[in-house]
């Protein structure tokens, strides 16, 4: 029984005692060299595509850095930083396509002089004679190219005697019923002294309405209007984001849908697909991981690019949240939406990975990734290299530079490991096993001496 116990011990001891081997460069795929300042004691790494075509798991628990011994670095995510830049992107202007309304064209009675064509562009259905100012009450005006990212409407005015006169402006998606959405606006240009006054524009909500009546409070004062551009302002984007188009291959059986493959596990913020001048799709974009068998809704819109002026107008990217999803699907809201013509491509947008490393150990360092074994231990436990918290680190780092790419284990230390046997804890089981027999035996045993005893 003595025997039997300090076994028993002895295998519990073994196993609570054993570490996990740790790994070494040569357990990646891939390795990349660092070049860092010396005179710091942290550096920057900014990630290349390179990292997130190779890793194993999409939260790259498979990526490490080593020192010239190859002894792992501690290491921590820098929050996503974006180099500051512009705070807007120079405006674009178009213009767009007007038409004069008389008393004579009730509000009722727009939709007999103009129609909406397929595309959603506004044309006229009959030619009418040219109006007087003081004939025309309002003007329409065509923003459905523009209508998801025209942030303020320009009035220009014809050459003439000075304006100052009031107008409202009515939205509506159907040229029939009309909601009224800058309820008092003024025209105004005043030139003396050869300077000139003007206050002649208006902004709404993008994406309200595509077509925009603006009426004039008096019409008797009103002038002929010229124009009325778009002024198209986006947001500058990051200096340090970067886009990849990606090529769409159909699906069998399935004409409602195409999809991609991004060839990796790219932190995606947003996207958007890239049509053919003149086409509009609507549907949901979807995203799946390495083995797509559940796909899930990113974003739902309608997408397009539309040729005004000589200018191709497109949709604005759709802002995602944070995903390292490979694979992404478009499904359209109509079955046959994407016969005819080319198929779309996306394109995403993503904000590369920083990481602030502790320049411990010999330089040169080594960035290594794609590792099927790190990434299988990191759904253990975290592997403890987290860096600890310093107030000075970020002034104390500097960018680090990264050479060329090299095979270190090579494309086979992707593959997970698989499931070895726990021999000790097979082994632990069939000792307890058999001491259970054992002591049987011996109750046994005992019991049957005791009978034995009693009969005599």
């Amino acid at each position: 029984m003595k025997v039997l116990v300090t076994m028993i011990m002895a295998l519990l001891n073994s196993t609570a005692g054993a570490a996990p081997v740790p790994l070494r460069p040569a357990d990646f795929a891939l390795g990349i060299p660092i070049e860092h300042a010396a005179g710091l004691p942290y550096f920057v790494v900014e990630l290349p595509d390179v990292v997130y075509r190779t890793a194993v798991d999409p939260s790259l628990a498979d990526l490490r850095f080593f020192d010239a011994d190859g002894r792992a670095l501690r290491h921590s995510v820098v929050a996503p930083a974006v180099t500051e830049g512009p705070a807007q992107a120079p405006p674009a202007t178009i213009a767009l396509p007007l038409f004069a309304l008389s008393r004579e064209r009730a509000t009722d009675a727009v939709e007999a002089q103009i129609r909406i064509a397929a595309d959603g562009r506004l044309v006229t259905l009959t030619e009418t004679r040219a109006l007087r100012a003081s004939e025309t009450y309002a003007w329409l005006i065509d923003a459905s190219a523009v209508h998801n990212t025209a942030v303020r409407f320009l009035v220009e005015a014809e050459p003439g005697a000075d304006v100052f006169v009031g107008y409202t402006v009515d939205g509506s998606h159907d040229l029939h019923n009309w909601s009224v959405v800058v309820g008092s606006g003024t025209l105004v240009r005043f030139e003396q002294g050869g300077q000139t006054l003007r206050r002649a524009g208006f902004s709404i909500a993008p994406g309200r309405f595509p077509y925009l009546r603006l009426r004039w409070l008096d019409p008797a004062a009103a002038p002929v209007l010229a124009a009325v551009h778009a002024e198209l302002r986006r947001p500058a984007p990051p200096q340090n984001l970067r886009s990849l188009r990606l090529a769409a291959t159909r699906v069998a059986g399935q004409p409602h849908e195409v999809r991609f493959d991004s060839a990796g596990h790219f932190p995606v913020s947003a996207a958007t697909l890239v049509l053919e001048p003149n086409r509009v799709l609507g549907g949901r974009l979807e995203a799946g991981h390495s083995t797509p068998t559940v796909w899930t809704p990113v974003a739902r819109s309608e997408w397009y690019a539309l040729t005004v002026d000589d200018n191709i107008i497109r949709s604005a990217p759709q802002t995602l949240s944070v995903r390292s999803a490979r694979h992404w699907r478009f499904v359209a809201d109509t079955g046959d939406a994407l016969d005819g013509g080319p198929l779309p491509e996306l394109e995403i947008h993503y904000v590369p990975h920083q990481y602030r490393v502790l320049a411990e150990g010999r330089p040169p360092y080594l960035l290594a990734i794609g590792s099927g074994q790190a990434a299988a231990a990191a759904a253990v436990s975290a592997p403890g290299l987290a860096l600890p918290h310093v107030a000075d680190a970020a002034r104390l780092s500097a960018p680090a530079r990264l050479g060329a790419e090299f095979e270190l284990g090579g494309s086979a230390r992707r593959a997970l490991p698989k499931a070895a046997l726990p021999w000790q804890r097979i082994t632990l089981w069939a000792v307890l096993g058999a001491g259970v027999v054992l002591i049987a035996a011996m109750v046994w045993q005992l019991r049957r001496d005791l009978d034995a005893d009693g009969q005599r």
